[in-house]
């Protein structure tokens, strides 16, 4: 995994014209491995 969506509207995720936000999944791998089951 390389990045998640944070925000975006519903149905329109990475469509041209339609506001999105990243997370970048790297920044936040300890939490991830430690909450992960």
């Amino acid at each position: 995994m390389v990045g998640l969506v944070s925000f975006g509207l519903p149905g329109h995720c990475a469509v041209k014209g339609y506001p999105g936000v990243y997370t970048r999944v790297s920044r936040y791998a300890g939490w991830i491995e430690e909450h992960a089951r």
